[in-house]
């Protein structure tokens, strides 16, 4: 695998407009763990990985051949969710974040945080660290901390009422995009909800109603993706949706603790005719170096 060295001036025009239109351009490896040009390749389009390539551990990212985008109208609420959502919201007393019962989603809560201590702890205890090192958590939280333009790191979670961690995941936000990083399902989650679709999608809610445009899901190798509404676009198609959605005026966001079935709840509200996910074109799972699937 070919990975170039990767500088700043290298993302801005005209350099960054010929390796867009040159697919044998796709890795790029960052000399050190410079948390500023990790911005500025994010706003460019590229997904950052630890990969290691030459007996070296690098951050390396990935300006892919194509991507997974999730649009609003497209969104696909399986079944099961949707009736535990109405379940839990028709059940008296069940408003309260705290209060258990109802169902599965039962005093269940969704939180958007910018700290990513817990679910970068999830992520690695599932999956170790083949993507996401030691270092890259340094760096997140670097970056975190950082006042750096057009970039905000965001941070989901679903813990049920006593507080367990039940599902996260790591993402930004770049102008009006949400991406996403990576996300798990704890192996000791309750069986019986789609704890990873729901978190995405509770999230997609709450980044509908802050003004953001879209979703980036990132590898296009992953099916439940497909479930979920995301369509495959080809790096030119998702490059003239993206560039202007991360130059606009950057989505206002909130942080904050709400009902998962309420969010869920306000979905179905927003969409009354949730798209319906199409077998017909999803493609065999085969995943990128040290991109673990999604639980």
């Amino acid at each position: 695998m070919m990975c170039y060295s990767l500088t700043a001036a290298m993302l801005r025009p005209p350099i960054i407009d010929f390796l867009y239109a040159d697919p044998e351009y796709e890795w790029f490896c960052i000399d050190g763990w410079d948390a500023d040009l990790y911005v500025q390749a994010a706003r460019a389009g590229m997904i950052s990985i630890t990969l290691e390539l030459d007996g070296g551990t690098w951050l390396a990212p990935q300006l892919q051949s194509e991507y997974a985008l999730l649009e609003w109208p497209d969104r696909h609420l399986p079944r099961r969710l949707q009736r535990q959502a109405a379940r839990c919201l028709a059940a008296p007393g069940t408003g309260s974040l705290a209060a258990p019962g109802a169902g599965p989603l039962g005093g269940v809560s969704f939180r958007l945080m910018d700290d990513p201590t817990a679910v970068v702890a999830g992520i690695q205890g599932r999956y170790g660290q083949r993507w996401l090192d030691d270092d890259y958590a340094r760096l997140l939280h670097v970056v975190r901390r950082s006042d750096l333009a057009g970039f905000r790191l965001l941070v989901s979670e679903v813990r049920a009422a006593d507080g367990c961690l039940l599902a996260g995941e790591l993402g930004y936000l770049t102008g009006r995009v949400y991406t996403c990083l990576s996300g798990y399902v704890a192996v000791d989650a309750p069986a019986g909800v789609s704890w990873g679709s729901a978190q995405i999608l509770a999230l997609s809610q709450v980044l509908v109603e802050s003004g953001v445009s879209f979703m980036n899901m990132g590898h296009a190798t992953q099916v439940y993706k497909l479930y979920l509404g995301a369509r495959i676009l080809d790096r030119k198609a998702f490059l003239a949706r993206w560039l202007p959605a991360v130059a606009a005026e950057p989505a206002r966001l909130e942080y904050g603790e709400q009902s998962l079935a309420g969010l869920l709840g306000r979905l179905v509200q927003a969409a009354p005719t949730l798209s319906a996910a199409s077998t017909a074109s999803l493609k065999p799972v085969a995943t990128a170096p040290g991109r673990p699937l999604r639980s």
